[in-house]
């Protein structure tokens, strides 16, 4: 469609001899340059032809039988964005000339008023403004989807289809280098046949390749200088947001890098100090010294806490972008559930929580990572102590489901609403709409999700306010294959 090369024309109206010479002037075209000419007498026809084929221009006399003036005009106009339309009307009335605009007219003629020279540059003219619109209309709409897209593959695969309808080209693609550990973003109308027209265009810096433009017309047609301008400009955009895009994940990784180095520094006291509490509680138990057994106690809670912080946030910035590993063994989900139970019982009590299990005696053994698992277990049981009252009642429930075992960790407490439920496994969401809790940091739901989603299985959340909370998750007994 946006090429000066061929002029592909659709005249919608009744063949009188006049309208026979003016569409013998078409023909001729402005400039020298051919111009394929169609007609058909009827509004219905008109409007099958421009869906089913590609023309610059539409000349549509309102007048026809089934046109019902500028309802006719919008019909054309809601069929086809991006064809120039040019209306033959026998009215030489501005108000009735405005209708027919805000319709979808591009421009109006009045037919007693028409000479060929006249015609010729009028169309060349429409054609001409409609090329120009559709041009800037890519642009922006390429740069808008370059601009809020977070990487420039999904702003791609969005943008491509549209430009395709918008220019009336039938491959647009944008190939990444061999090697490249990103995939290359295709839009097809076909399969790619040997009569069709390719241009490819290398998108590249001094210091990196990052891939192909392709563009291709089934038709055969030339890329005319438009629509070759045009390219370059798109390659320009593409060029520029790919280079932001690399320096964007090249600051990520040093951020993560660094952060991963600190934490993991900080880690290791942790583990050590965890280590000290447990052989001192030991010595003061036998002593029977109650309230300094209390008071280690409640150290031993405060630094597994930070503990729990700490991993959550080597995990994050180890594996962020990439899934979360895991190393599956046969595992009793029974067992794994009293360990956690036992770790985390202090912790309850200390909050004078009730915590309880309820589950199948006989549940089959699953392919677990038990270490992740036993992590997003103790997760999902500290924040249901956490956020209830004392009194109130946490419980951990686990029962075979069809090739899976489902675990349950229910609670009394505040419940969660509607709003926080979309957010409250994003990165950083620490519920009711942004407020920050003491001792977190947003990230342990995420984490906890990467983790399951890793076992093939699927977390939940089912609450409402003042109602409490339940957290679902489901494991399947054998882990399948993840879709490549």
């Amino acid at each position: 469609m946006l090429s000066r090369g061929m002029n592909r024309i659709l005249f919608a109206g009744a063949m009188s001899s006049d309208q026979e010479h003016f569409a013998e002037a078409l023909r001729t075209g402005s400039n020298g340059s051919e111009t394929k000419f169609v007609a058909v007498d009827s509004l219905s026809k008109c409007l099958q032809f421009i869906t089913q084929a590609r023309y610059n221009l539409v000349i549509l006399d309102i007048e026809l039988p089934d046109c019902g003036g500028a309802s006719g005009v919008a019909k054309v106009r809601a069929a086809n964005p991006y064809v120039a339309m040019i209306v033959l009307t026998s009215l030489d009335d501005e108000v009735h000339g405005l209708e027919l605009l805000r319709a979808g007219a591009d421009d109006y003629l009045e037919k007693n008023a028409l000479n060929q020279r006249g015609l010729r540059t009028i169309v060349s003219y429409a054609i001409e403004r409609k090329m120009t619109q559709i041009s800037l209309g890519a642009q922006l709409k390429l740069l808008k989807l370059l601009s809020n897209s977070q990487t420039v593959d999904n702003a791609l695969a969005e943008a491509f289809p549209i430009l395709s309808k918008t220019l009336g080209w039938d491959l647009i693609a944008f190939r990444r280098p061999r090697g490249s550990d990103k995939r290359d973003v295709v839009y097809s109308a076909g399969e790619v046949g040997k009569n069709w027209r390719i241009m490819r265009i290398p998108v590249s810096t001094r210091e990196f390749d990052f891939g192909v433009l392709e563009f291709g017309k089934q038709s055969g047609d030339a890329f005319e200088q438009p629509e070759i301008a045009l390219i370059d400009l798109f390659k320009e955009q593409i060029r520029e947001a790919s280079l932001r895009q690399v320096t964007l994940e090249n600051n990520r990784q040093l951020a993560a890098d660094f952060v991963a180095a600190i934490v993991h520094d900080i880690k290791n006291p942790l583990v050590g100090a965890d280590r000290i509490l447990d052989w001192l509680g030991e010595r003061l138990d036998m002593q029977a010294n109650c309230e300094t057994a209390e008071l280690l106690k409640g150290l031993k809670l405060s630094n597994q806490g930070l503990l729990r912080l700490v991993q959550n946030l080597v995990d994050f910035y180890r594996y962020e972008g990439s899934a979360f590993p895991v190393n599956l063994v046969r595992c009793d989900v029974n067992a794994l559930i009293e360990g956690c139970i036992t770790e985390i019982k202090h912790h309850a009590e200390s909050g004078k929580v009730i915590l309880i299990t309820s589950h199948v005696e006989q549940l089959p053994l699953c392919e677990l990572d038990q270490n992740a698992m036993r992590r997003v277990i103790l997760n999902l049981l500290h924040n249901a102590i956490k956020f209830t009252a004392p009194e109130g009642v946490v419980e951990i429930s686990a029962e075979a489901g069809t090739d899976s075992v489902i675990l349950t960790v229910r609670d009394t407490g505040r419940g969660i609403s509607l709003q926080d439920r979309t957010l409250i496994f994003q990165r950083y969401s620490q519920g009711e709409h942004g407020q920050s809790y003491p001792g977190g940091t947003g990230l342990g739901l995420y984490v906890a999700k990467q983790f399951v989603s890793a076992h093939n299985g699927e977390i939940e959340c089912r609450s409402e306010l003042d109602q409490g909370s339940s957290f679902i998750i489901t494991i399947p007994i054998t882990k399948k294959p993840s879709a490549s």
